[in-house]
């Protein structure tokens, strides 16, 4: 997902006055006794050690091309394209050597939903399956049916084919569908058991089904009625059946920094607060996010006690290009991360060569948005910096802001409208919610977290 980090004002307040108004179904735990009980007594957490892989953006090698038509489109993003084959492999190495028995990847596995990328991308996932490790997956907004899947040759963006939900469900039925208890019949959702007293349910959000707006997949998730429904009655056999349950879902449950709603709601499944509390209630303790790539975990609680943490892991192919580890033992989850450090065409250095790519990508994207709104280049280049600074801390995780978020020094009035627009932006960016995003233990009991 192409990030923007300066929009236009109108925009905003354009957006600021649409009202929402949620029909946001009941679930039956608010009605059934004998579910209220069983919900009383959380399930235990069965002692697991796992991977999560997010947002791969895996683009098939064929299909890249020199010439002006690639240069546009990078010119427009902020993700390792060029490398990401490389990166892949790189992270698969990483996890053949680390102790775990199951990997999550919650969407966007492809650059654009190319077929041929989705096919390597299963490739590289048959080698952890062969390895013995159980691997998950669930779709990301670029993964199907997207209009953008092409090849790239000379100054020609050639459409290539990319896949249905029955294809994508098709090439990854080792990684999750062919494996299901039960599959949604309005989505691309499933629920499977990888071992005793543990259920994985993986959520498909995208609005792969709906129009193109301005030729691109709408980035936005929605779980229509007829998926929550399925959400219900499934979570209600598991707290019967007496399983502990993690979900995955591509888009947040949890705002991950102050303002996140108003500025990038799209990367929150709609009605996220509704989702996170039926989620919370039926005892499911973490979901596992992605979309936004940035190392942050989040945790929501609810004056009954209940509580969830949206675990977001960065993407692979955005600095600082992460892998999230994680162990259950004895009701208590340490989560940890691992870094893409070196790939083959840079064997040094490729961590500060993420890092400049990252924060270039932004800062090309910051000043082409102020140019377009009459903001003079000087001061599009002034504050540019400043909005990748952002943007690039919170994708690190841990964030520790400077004594001064936003210099307004010497810009002029355009400018100065853009940073009082998007001035809530930049300092939620550099907010860190509780708790910290790498090094912690979670007591799945009651909440708590500490740091060993």
């Amino acid at each position: 997902m192409r990030v923007r980090p300066v929009v236009c004002v109108a925009a905003i307040a354009a957006a600021l006055v649409i009202a929402s108004c949620s029909t946001f179904p009941k679930a039956r735990y608010e009605s059934d006794p004998e579910l209220q009980a069983a919900l009383a007594q959380p399930p235990v957490y069965p002692d697991v050690r796992f991977l999560v892989l997010a947002d791969l953006h895996y683009m098939d090698p064929a299909l890249w091309g020199d010439g002006p038509a690639i240069e546009r489109y990078l010119r427009g993003d902020r993700k390792l394209l060029r490398e990401s084959p490389e990166i892949l492999d790189e992270a698969v190495r990483i996890a053949l050597r680390t102790p775990a028995e199951l990997v999550i990847v919650p969407g966007d596995l492809t650059k654009d939903g190319e077929r041929s990328s989705h096919l390597h991308v299963a490739e590289r996932l048959r080698a952890l399956e062969g390895a013995g490790m159980q691997v998950f997956v669930v779709c990301g907004n670029h993964d199907i049916l997207n209009p953008e899947a092409y090849r790239y040759e000379g100054d020609e963006e050639i459409p290539v084919d990319s896949v249905s939900p029955e294809e994508f469900a098709e090439i990854y039925a080792e990684f999750g569908y062919g494996e299901a208890l039960d599959r949604d019949p309005a989505s691309l959702s499933y629920v499977a058991e990888p071992l005793p007293g543990l259920r994985i349910l993986a959520l498909d959000g995208c609005l792969y089904r709906e129009e193109p707006v301005d030729g691109h997949t709408p980035p936005g998730g929605r779980l229509p009625e007829a998926t929550l429904a399925w959400i219900d009655a499934t979570l209600a056999d598991a707290a019967v059946e007496g399983k502990a349950v993690l979900a995955i879902l591509h888009h947040g449950v949890v705002e991950h920094y102050p303002s996140q709603k108003k500025h990038y709601g799209d990367y929150l499944v709609e009605d996220f607060p509704e989702v996170a509390r039926m989620l919370a209630a039926y005892n499911v303790r973490l979901v596992f996010t992605g979309h936004y790539h940035a190392q942050d975990i989040t945790l929501q609680r609810w004056d009954d006690g209940k509580f969830i943490y949206d675990v977001e892991t960065g993407s692979l192919v955005t600095y600082p290009c992460p892998i999230r580890t994680a162990s259950i033992r004895d009701n208590l989850l340490r989560l940890d991360s691992l870094f893409v450090e070196r790939i083959p065409s840079r064997p040094e250095g490729f961590q500060a060569f993420a890092r400049d790519h990252t924060s270039n990508g932004i800062i090309g994207i910051a000043v082409d948005t102020m140019l377009d709104l009459k903001v003079k280049e000087e001061d599009a280049l002034f504050i540019a910096p400043q909005v990748a600074r952002a943007f690039v801390a919170h994708y690190e995780g841990d964030e520790v802001p400077p004594e001064v978020m936003i210099d307004r020094t010497g810009v002029g009035f355009m400018g100065r409208i853009v940073l009082w627009n998007r001035g809530s932006l930049i300092r939620g960016l550099w907010q860190d919610l509780e708790p910290p995003d790498d090094g912690i233990v979670v007591d799945l009991g009651d909440g708590s977290w500490s740091r060993p």
